[in-house]
Protein backbone atom coordinates (compact mmCIF):
# COMPACT_ATOMS: atom_id res chain seq x y z
CA UNK A 1 0.00 0.00 0.00
CA UNK A 2 1.29 3.45 -0.81
CA UNK A 3 0.86 6.42 1.13
CA UNK A 4 0.68 9.63 -1.02
CA UNK A 5 3.56 12.38 -0.64
CA UNK A 6 2.85 15.94 0.58
CA UNK A 7 5.06 19.28 -0.04
CA UNK A 8 5.36 21.47 2.96
CA UNK A 9 2.98 23.92 0.76
CA UNK A 10 0.12 21.62 0.20
CA UNK A 11 -0.03 20.64 4.23
CA UNK A 12 -0.46 24.51 4.37
CA UNK A 13 -3.13 24.48 1.89
CA UNK A 14 -4.91 21.78 3.89
CA UNK A 15 -4.24 22.79 7.64
CA UNK A 16 -5.07 27.05 6.32
CA UNK A 17 -1.54 27.86 7.44
CA UNK A 18 1.44 29.18 6.00
CA UNK A 19 4.31 27.19 4.93
CA UNK A 20 6.61 29.11 7.33
CA UNK A 21 3.93 27.97 10.33
CA UNK A 22 4.06 23.98 8.74
CA UNK A 23 8.40 24.79 9.24
CA UNK A 24 8.21 25.97 12.53
CA UNK A 25 5.80 23.62 13.68
CA UNK A 26 8.54 20.48 12.18
CA UNK A 27 11.26 21.99 13.51
CA UNK A 28 9.71 22.22 17.05
CA UNK A 29 8.66 18.85 17.10
CA UNK A 30 4.97 20.00 17.18
CA UNK A 31 4.16 19.29 13.39
CA UNK A 32 3.93 16.34 11.18
CA UNK A 33 6.68 14.04 10.74
CA UNK A 34 8.58 15.33 7.38
CA UNK A 35 11.68 13.92 5.43
CA UNK A 36 14.01 14.73 2.58
CA UNK A 37 14.38 12.26 -0.06
CA UNK A 38 18.07 11.27 -1.11
CA UNK A 39 19.56 14.21 -3.29
CA UNK A 40 16.00 16.25 -2.71
CA UNK A 41 16.36 19.61 -1.09
CA UNK A 42 12.28 19.19 -0.37
CA UNK A 43 10.72 18.24 2.88
CA UNK A 44 8.02 15.88 1.97
CA UNK A 45 5.26 14.08 4.33
CA UNK A 46 3.39 11.28 3.86
CA UNK A 47 -0.74 11.66 3.91
CA UNK A 48 -0.76 9.59 7.06
CA UNK A 49 1.39 11.49 8.89
CA UNK A 50 -0.27 14.81 8.50
CA UNK A 51 -3.74 12.89 8.92
CA UNK A 52 -2.21 11.58 12.33
CA UNK A 53 -0.93 15.18 13.65
CA UNK A 54 -4.31 16.92 12.62
CA UNK A 55 -6.20 14.20 14.67
CA UNK A 56 -3.77 14.95 17.33
CA UNK A 57 -4.75 18.26 17.64
CA UNK A 58 -8.33 17.77 17.78
CA UNK A 59 -10.27 18.24 21.16
CA UNK A 60 -11.57 14.66 22.40
CA UNK A 61 -15.29 14.32 21.34
CA UNK A 62 -17.72 15.09 24.74
CA UNK A 63 -20.85 12.69 25.08
CA UNK A 64 -23.97 14.61 26.14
Amino acid sequence: MTDSLLTTEEVAAMVHLSPATIRWHRHRGTGPRGFSPPGMRRVLYRASEVERWIAAGEPAATSA
